[in-house]
């Protein structure tokens, strides 16, 4: 990948939308007829931060839990993650750890945005929100509200997601991995 280009992975349980949340952000656009996704989808999106015009790589993964063994072949060489659950359905919050754990067994860490999507069906919006965030704030530093459906926020996501990549570049694992080894080689 080219300097301004950065691959973002989207983790989650399945029907928490992350595809369309990948749609949103690249095409502006919601599907009510979106399919669950096998393996893994990959769009592109263009962000401008600082006057810079970043390219996000958005890879969309499965959620069923048939797809997980994969997850650390697409968590490699990633610049940031974003767990996505469904403000809607708990246990999907639930699972955040688990997904933020297989991040954390990455050789190199990628910075993690936790997006609750699908605010849009919260009952009492204010009042389900602030709840949601008490639970996870503690634990979860970049905490992002979104909606797929109506594209609430989902430009701050992806405008968070950029501005992590720029101020943390993560290191190519694979290049990483041989620097390693030669140094472990060499005999001074």
């Amino acid at each position: 990948m080219n300097r301004d280009e950065f691959k973002i992975i989207l983790l989650g349980d399945t029907h928490v939308d992350k595809t369309s949340i990948a749609i949103r952000q690249s095409e502006n656009f919601f599907s009510h007829s979106s399919k669950p996704t096998i393996g893994a989808n990959q769009l592109i999106s263009k962000v401008k931060v600082n006057n810079r015009e970043i390219e996000l790589v958005l890879w969309d993964t499965a959620g069923q839990e048939e797809f997980n063994a994969l997850i650390p072949m697409y968590l490699r060489n990633s610049s940031c993650a974003i767990i996505v659950c469904a403000a809607n359905n708990q246990q999907t919050i639930y699972n955040i750890p688990k997904w933020y754990t297989m991040l954390e067994e990455m050789t190199v860490t990628p910075p993690c945005i936790v997006a609750i999507n699908k605010v849009d069906l919260l009952a009492d919006q204010v009042q389900d929100v602030e709840n949601i965030r008490q639970k996870l704030e503690n634990r979860y530093k970049n905490i992002i509200f979104v909606s797929a459906l109506t594209g609430y926020n989902i430009g701050l996501l992806f405008d968070t997601v950029a501005q992590n990549c720029l101020m943390e570049k993560v290191p190519d694992t694979s290049e990483f991995a041989v620097m390693q080894s030669q140094k472990r080689n060499s005999c001074c």
